[in-house]
């Protein structure tokens, strides 16, 4: 099962943030997931900066830990991203505050928690 994960933000501009994607994208890989970004046309209307999507080959109850460790960094580098993660109708958005030292065991919860529900449905 793949996931898109979505980044946004108010406070960089589109260079700033392929950076940051880059970055996302090796942390990924040197947690061993499978990613790769998807270039999509800017959303009408949208305001601040956003960027092709990433791609997440398959996602786990591990992925999802792994993955909320790479946005801890990402969020540590950048406040204001906000990271949508997506499969079909089913959606977690995700904030820095999200994964900060309070709340980011529940917010590992949630995201396994969401993307298993889809794993299992297509497994039945």
């Amino acid at each position: 099962m793949s996931v898109i994960c979505k980044l946004h933000t108010q406070g960089l501009d589109v260079d700033a943030l392929h950076s940051l994607q880059f970055s996302m994208l090796s942390l990924l890989d040197e947690n061993g997931i499978d990613a790769a970004t998807s270039e999509r046309p800017p959303s009408p209307g949208a305001k601040g900066a956003e960027i092709g999507d990433i791609v997440l080959a398959v996602f786990t109850s591990g992925t999802a830990v792994a993955l909320m460790h790479v946005l801890r960094a990402a969020f540590d580098r950048q406040s204001s991203l906000i990271v949508t993660l997506q499969d079909g109708q089913r959606k977690l958005q995700v904030n820095a505050k999200d994964v900060d030292r309070d709340t980011f065991d529940a917010t590992c919860e949630r995201a396994s928690a969401l993307f298993a529900g889809i794993r299992e449905s297509r497994e039945a």
